[in-house]
């Protein structure tokens, strides 16, 4: 921490909401819209959630998995001057849980796992 006790950068404040979508569950993490998007808009994060005590693991929703199946769910993507591409999900609350419940138990469709444990 600098010498004037102030942190370096301003910590990110995520909202985030935790869900149960059959028998698994689900965290939505709304970044704030000065953070999110090019456009300026806010950007969701969908985790997968599995508690067993005293560890939690998170897994993220796969960008590479919906590029993969793009008649799967609504998306566009986008291109920078750049040319970073920048996929984004544009189905409704409903298509998106009933997405991440379709594929809750597949693998290929989250990111490698984050382990969280209480000391």
């Amino acid at each position: 921490m600098p010498e004037d006790g102030k942190p370096a950068v301003e910590p990110l404040v995520f909202k985030a909401y935790l869900t149960r979508l059959g028998d698994s569950l689900f965290l939505d993490t709304i970044m704030p819209p000065d953070r999110g998007d090019r456009d300026k808009g806010p950007r969701h994060l969908i985790w997968i959630v599995e508690i067993k005590h005293p560890e939690l693991t998170v897994r993220h929703l796969s960008e590479d998995f919906i590029a993969a199946h793009p008649n799967s769910i609504s998306r566009v993507v986008t291109s920078s001057p750049l040319g970073i591409k920048q996929l984004k999900v544009t189905a409704t609350t409903r298509e998106l849980g009933d997405y991440v419940s379709k594929h809750a138990r597949n693998d290929a469709a989250w990111m490698r796992p984050g382990r969280l444990r209480h000391r």
